[in-house]
C-alpha cells in the first residue's frame, strides 16, 4: 500500500514539475482558427527588429491619432515609442501562450499614456506586451511593475491585434466596451529603456491602490488554487500553509508601504485585467 502511495505521489510531483518548468508552446499557439494562429506567430516573434527595421516616424502620438487605423502601420515595421506607464498587469489565458495558467508563461500587458493626466482615460491608452520569451531578458510581470509612474521607451514589432478591434476607440468609437485607443500594439516588446520618473504625478490614489491590491490578491489566490489540485491530505495542508504564508507576506508589505506616497493617478486597470482573463 505504501509503495502504491509513493508511486502516486511521485507521479503527481513529476507532473507538477513538468507543467511548471517544461512548458512548451509552439509559435502558432493552440488556436484552431488559422487566422488566429497566423496572428499568434507574429505575437511570438523570437527576436527584435534591427535598427534599419525601426520606423522613426512611429511614435505614441501617431498611434493615438483618432480615425480608423487598420492600415495605418504594418506588422513588418519595428518601432520605439516613449510614454508614461499607467499600469502593468498580467495577461489572461490566451491562445498565443497555449492558455498557460502560470504567470511565467503568460504575457505582461503594459498600459502607456502620453501624459499621466490620461491615466484614467481609457480611449487614450496604448497597450504594449512583453511575451514569455522576453521575460528573462526584460523581467517578469512583478519586476516590470517598477516602471509604473515612469517614462520609458519600448522597442519591438508593430502588431494589429484584431481580436481587440471592437475594444479600441479608433476602430469602434461608439462601442460600449472600449478600453484602449487603438488595436495597434508593440507586441512583442524586445527592449525597454527607463527614461525618468514622473514628477509629482497626481490622481485618484485610492483607486490605484485598490487596483494594485486586487491584482496581487488574484495572483495569490491563483497560485494557491493550483496547489489544491495535487491530491492528498498532506498536499492540501501544504497549500493552506502556502496561502497563509503568501497572505502574511502581503500584510507585511502593506505595513511597510502604508505611509509611502504613491506617485501615479488612478487607473481602471481592473476592467482591462478582467477583459483578458
Amino acid at each position: 500500500m505504501n509503495k502504491i502511495f509513493k508511486m502516486k505521489e511521485s507521479f503527481f510531483v513529476f507532473y507538477f514539475l513538468l507543467s511548471t518548468f517544461a512548458f512548451a508552446c509552439p509559435p502558432q499557439g493552440d488556436s484552431k482558427d488559422k487566422n488566429v494562429r497566423a496572428l499568434d506567430v507574429l505575437k511570438n516573434r523570437p527576436a527584435g527588429p534591427t535598427p534599419s527595421q525601426i520606423d522613426s516616424k512611429i511614435a505614441l502620438e501617431a498611434m493615438l491619432q483618432p480615425a480608423s487605423d487598420i492600415n495605418r502601420f504594418q506588422p513588418s515595421q519595428g518601432a520605439a515609442i516613449t510614454g508614461y506607464v499607467a499600469a502593468v498587469l498580467p495577461g489572461g489565458l490566451e491562445s498565443c501562450n497555449c492558455h498557460a495558467k502560470d504567470l511565467a508563461h503568460r504575457d505582461t500587458h503594459i498600459v502607456l499614456v502620453a501624459a499621466m493626466k490620461d491615466a484614467k482615460k481609457e480611449n487614450r491608452h496604448v497597450i504594449v506586451e512583453v511575451t514569455p520569451k522576453f521575460h528573462k531578458q526584460l523581467g517578469s510581470t512583478a519586476d516590470l511593475r517598477r516602471l509604473v509612474g515612469k517614462r520609458a521607451t519600448f522597442t519591438g514589432w508593430m502588431l494589429f491585434d484584431a481580436e481587440h478591434k471592437q475594444n479600441a476607440f479608433n476602430t469602434n468609437p461608439r462601442g460600449g466596451d472600449v478600453w484602449r485607443a487603438t488595436a495597434w500594439e508593440i507586441h512583442p516588446v524586445t527592449a525597454i529603456k527607463n527614461s525618468e520618473s514622473v514628477p509629482d504625478a497626481t490622481g485618484d490614489i485610492a483607486e490605484l491602490r485598490a487596483l494594485t491590491e486586487s491584482v496581487e490578491h488574484k495572483i495569490v489566490i491563483q497560485n494557491a488554487f493550483h496547489l489544491f489540485f495535487i491530491p492528498g491530505r498532506r498536499c492540501h495542508k501544504h497549500a493552506r500553509d502556502q496561502l497563509a504564508s503568501l497572505l502574511a507576506h502581503r500584510r507585511r508589505d502593506r505595513e511597510v508601504d502604508r505611509d509611502r506616497p504613491l506617485r501615479i493617478g488612478g487607473h481602471r486597470g481592473h476592467r482591462f485585467f478582467r477583459r483578458d482573463v
